[in-house]
């Protein structure tokens, strides 16, 4: 994370972080998801890589490395530099 949640007022009177309570809330929920979505992708890739190697490989490689991980990268990097900024 940018940040602790201290500098923009977000701590409770019992001195836990509300942000570190939120986050733990959001991974929580997201263990099961991501359970889920690296199975199957993990049961796609195999079958792909069975069928076609060169194919599956140039796929898995464009998709993983392409625009979107780096458009992902250059949002987060703007939001941690820069935390009032809005993309809206």
């Amino acid at each position: 994370m940018c940040g602790s949640g201290d500098e923009i007022g977000l701590v409770s009177p019992q001195g836990r972080g509300l942000v570190a309570v939120e986050e733990r809330r959001a991974r929580r929920g997201l263990y099961p998801i991501t359970v889920l979505y690296s199975s199957y992708s993990g049961c796609v890739l195999a079958a792909a890589f069975s069928a076609h190697l060169a194919l599956a490989l140039s796929f898995f490689v464009i998709g993983t490395s392409g625009h979107g991980t780096a458009t992902t990268s250059m949002a987060m990097w703007i939001r941690c530099r820069w935390p009032s900024f809005s993309f809206s």
